[in-house]
């Protein structure tokens, strides 16, 4: 299953997901792709995507085959449910959820707050600070980014997963648990090797939208207030942050400074490379992927702010009173494992040398240390980083901005300076931007100095104005200059987004002069023609005189061949 794709005819190689991906998960040839060995799943390249070329795996269509078929069908509805959609609240979310024939409507936070308690007794006599286990990239950017961490992290089940193996054990195996909530590294959590995951499907709350969009249903229309199982006040605020830290009830026993809490994976990593160095030693943090929790998911959609979203969660909790029989939950948590272990799954990938280094660097017009920018506009944090992922195959040259504007602007130079038409670039205001060397010599001195200059210190910028007033081009027009005997073919186009106009000037003094002594050796010739036409009447006259015979057809064809020679002038 890949949990994450790229749609290749989507992605404009704008490289924004890069520069926002915390864990370099993003790699380019020609088009971004997704680093598998890297990548944590928290969605953020989904976000910040302006193509929304990034598509998380679609398990949708599980859910009707289950409603469809013989099994008993359970949603495990994530806690942030609250705050999916703008317009559509909770009670449609269940009503749907109702018409669509699901049997039994749960709410996942049942086993968040048995986590957060086991959270509370795991914390009692360690000496180690304790991670919080529930937010899947987390435990990915654990494993593959800081393995050597590992050992912090609670070795208990997610409160999905673990929900999901309450559900089975007193709905039966053959019932169908389907989990909708904000997040798509839960897709790879049931599919990884290792979690014995009771999960059926995970399917974001942008996907059921969409699903609902295809059957024509629209939610507004349905609304139940009635959950099969729902969970307590604690539980429901369990998607906002330090909602596993109220949750756990840790602050009655310990203080501030022990009990932690951080989100977003840029603020994650820093704890975690504090807690590595030991500038740390709370006895618990609680992590979480998402800035400001779970209710700004991935596969929720952004409206309100987090802090309005926090106010309809809270609002909502107030309200919730306890759906389910604790003691039949002690029975069934005592027939299922509750403990899980985690892999290092780290990619050491091979240092290249000094010398390979620079000479990738070397390529991309960074000569010396001091040409390195480090500018960040390829995605990388420095020019050597990126030069590493070049090595690796993990980005390509052509993604430095600075060396292809520099390599554009040279070409674009290149091609100017070598035109064999003048080429000049006026601003609005008529002054000289750029002008390459055969404008120079056609209208002055080569080493006269135009740049900055007013164009009409040197021509009548008359058709210059006249294109930047209409923004219509003018398009081989003949222009004579007598002070430079010059005689010009212009083109002349504005470039409305850079605020300049540009002329391409071809001299066609010589071709003009050439047409111009051929037309005069067709006049004279014509003058000849006619003085022969003449001396040749006067002799036919007189021998048609002779003969007695009319002129008039004779003198009709001469005067049609004189005319048809003055008619090549």
């Amino acid at each position: 299953m890949k949990i994450l794709d790229v749609v290749k005819t989507s992605c404009k190689d704008c490289h924004r997901c890069l520069r926002s991906c915390e864990v370099g998960a993003i790699g380019f040839d020609e088009q971004a792709w997704i680093i598998e060995d890297k990548c944590i799943y928290c969605g953020t390249c989904m976000s910040v995507c302006p193509q929304n070329s990034k598509k998380p795996y679609d398990m949708k269509e599980k859910l009707m085959e289950y409603i469809e078929g013989d099994q008993k069908v359970i949603v495990s509805l994530a806690p942030s449910y609250l705050t999916a959609y703008p317009e559509i609240e909770w009670f449609n979310i269940i009503g749907t959820l109702r018409k669509l024939g699901v049997d039994i409507i749960t709410e996942t936070a049942q086993a968040a707050e048995l986590v957060a308690a086991k959270f509370n007794e795991m914390i009692g006599g360690r000496e180690k600070t304790l991670l919080s286990s529930c937010c899947p990239s987390i435990i990915n950017l654990i494993e593959k980014h800081y393995p050597e961490m590992r050992d912090y992290v609670a070795d208990i089940v997610s409160p999905m997963n673990l929900h999901a193996s309450l559900l089975k054990e007193k709905y039966g195996e053959n019932s169908k648990v389907v989990f909708i909530g904000p997040c798509i590294a839960k897709m790879d959590e049931i599919s990884n090797d290792r979690t014995d995951s009771k999960v059926d499907s995970v399917i974001t709350f942008n996907q059921f939208k969409t699903l609902c969009e295809e059957m024509e249903i629209n939610p507004k229309e349905y609304s139940d207030y009635k959950i099969d199982e729902g969970c307590g006040k604690i539980g429901g605020t369990y998607p906002l942050e330090k909602g596993a830290v109220k949750a756990s009830d840790l602050l009655k026993e310990y203080n501030d400074t022990e009990i932690l809490s951080a989100n977003g994976v840029k603020s994650c990593k820093k704890i975690l490379e504090d807690l590595k160095k030991e500038k740390l030693t709370p006895r618990f943090i609680e992590l979480m992927a998402c800035e400001g929790g779970c209710i700004n998911g991935p596969g929720i959609e952004s409206y309100d702010s987090t802090v309005s979203k926090e106010i309809k969660v809270n609002r909502y909790a107030d309200q919730k009173e306890v759906k389910y029989n604790s003691d039949d939950i002690v029975q069934y948590m005592n027939k299922i494992s509750i403990d899980r272990d985690y892999k290092n799954r780290q990619k050491i990938y091979e240092e290249p040398s000094e010398e390979e280094l620079r000479a990738i660097l070397k390529d991309i017009g960074k000569e010396k240390p001091e040409d390195e920018t480090n500018c960040g506009g390829c995605g990388y944090d420095s020019c050597r980083e990126k030069a590493v992922a070049v090595y690796h195959g993990l980005a390509q040259k052509n993604m430095c901005i600075p060396f292809m504007k520099s390599k554009a602007e040279s070409l674009s130079h290149i091609i100017v300076e070598s035109s064999h038409n003048a080429i000049i670039v006026v601003d609005k205001n008529m002054v000289i931007q750029e002008i390459n060397p055969v404008a120079n010599e056609m209208f002055g001195d080569e080493d006269s100095t135009w740049n900055g200059k007013e164009l009409s210190q040197f021509i009548d910028p008359k058709l210059f104005k006249q294109v930047w007033s209409s923004k219509e081009s003018i398009v081989h027009e003949k222009v004579e200059y007598d002070e430079y005997k010059l005689i010009t073919e212009q083109t002349i186009f504005p470039i409305e987004e850079y605020g300049v106009i540009v002329g391409i000037f071809s001299d066609i003094t010589q071709r003009e002069q050439q047409k111009k002594r051929v037309q005069e050796m067709k006049e004279l010739a014509a003058e000849k023609a006619e003085d022969v036409v003449h001396q040749q009447m006067k002799i036919v006259q007189e021998i048609a005189g002779l003969l007695g015979e009319t002129t008039v057809e004779t003198k009709t064809a001469l005067h049609e061949l004189t005319q048809l020679m003055q008619e090549e002038k």
